[in-house]
């Protein structure tokens, strides 16, 4: 039995549409009578709408707070400083770097490095190194240009003696047994 063969489905399949478009309509209503009576504007701050303001509030001060224009409701702070990158560096490599609006001072390390291989480094280079690191031939080591400070990076660079799967390295002994 199909809905529009018989004239008193139909007529049922009508009343529920129409029904339907009445409580919807009235629900619009309602609702746009309960915003209406809302001060200007207010009615998007309700539905989470802000119109969003951000401002430095103070002279010297690095707090930014992000407020809604309409209803002033703070939606958002932060710390925001801009350090001056320009100072000099001590002997260990660190430079402090200050606010340019609250004078926050902030320590940085600024290293100018240079990268040896494990296999090339000296045995007074070697020294430099903490007792507790392991250097392997094919090991990056970072050195600072000027203060010295020795570290081991994070990779290696293996020189297997010919580029196809499973040859060791000529350097450490290194055999890649996954293909990588």
């Amino acid at each position: 039995m199909r809905w529009y063969r018989e004239p008193l489905a139909t007529l049922l399949y009508l009343i529920g549409g129409a029904a339907l478009l009445v409580v919807g309509g009235l629900v619009t209503t309602l609702i746009d009578k309960c915003l209406r009576r809302l001060p200007p504007g207010r009615t998007a701050c309700l539905l989470g709408q802000h119109r969003r303001a951000g401002r430095y509030p103070g002279a010297g001060s690095c707090t930014y707070e992000t407020s809604c224009t309409v209803c002033g409701r703070v939606l958002r702070t932060a710390v925001i400083h801009e350090h001056d990158e320009s100072g000099e560096k001590n002997a260990g490599c660190v430079r402090m770097d200050v606010c340019r609006r609250c004078g926050d001072r902030r320590p940085t390390v600024v290293h100018r490095v240079h990268i040896k291989l494990g296999e090339d480094l000296t045995d007074e280079e070697r020294a430099k190194l903490p007792s507790w690191r392991t250097v392997t031939p094919c090991g990056h080591i970072e050195i600072c240009d000027d203060c010295g400070n020795h570290d081991v990076g994070l990779s290696e660079t293996h020189d297997p003696p010919y580029p196809k799967f499973g040859d060791p390295c000529r350097r450490c002994g290194h055999w890649d047994d996954d293909g990588d």
